[in-house]
């Protein structure tokens, strides 16, 4: 969790001055469609001229809005899934700690059971034991793959002969 919330800072803060400029940029706006209104009801603009300002105003505030938004989802919008995660990657491993077998209450099994819909599908009996079907993001944890983290040559080489070393 502490390397989340590092993480969290590092991602937060080149986003945090372009935030601020694109938040001070809305009261801007307001105060033109303010301005806009009063100068037509005063009669000093009529109709014609007004409605294509207001919407234009009104146009490139929601676009304003809607990028800070986009902004805001793209810097941090993954840490609140992950944090999520982690904090279920906890609560298993307290789990698997308080629940060793020995005795089971109600209250255990049930948050078992609870947990155990969060992160699996598919679930059946067989052979005495519950099956199921981790989901993605507990497929990592629960399965991990080890062939791919070194794709370079073998510390070990063989030759494609079936030989132990080269030199036999």
């Amino acid at each position: 969790m502490a390397e989340w919330a590092k993480e969290q800072e590092s991602a937060s803060q080149p986003v945090a001055q372009f935030k601020a400029e694109m938040k001070g940029k809305i009261p801007e706006i307001k105060a033109k469609l303010e301005r806009l209104l009063d100068a037509h009801l005063e009669g000093l603009i009529d109709k014609a001229e007004y409605l294509p300002k207001k919407e234009a105003l009104l146009k490139s505030k929601v676009e304003l809005e809607e990028k800070l938004k986009q902004l805001e989802q793209g810097a941090t919008g993954w840490l609140e899934p992950c944090r999520e995660f982690l904090e279920a990657a906890h609560q298993a491993h307290q789990m698997a700690a308080d629940g060793n077998g020995s005795t089971y209450s109600p209250q255990v099994l049930e948050s078992q059971k609870e947990f155990l819909k969060k992160i699996g599908s598919n679930f059946r009996l067989a052979a005495k034991s519950l099956v199921f079907s981790y989901l993605p993001p507990w497929r990592l944890v629960a399965t991990p793959d080890f062939s791919n983290l070194r794709k370079g040559r073998d510390s070990n080489p063989r030759c494609p002969c079936g030989h132990t070393s080269f030199r036999d």
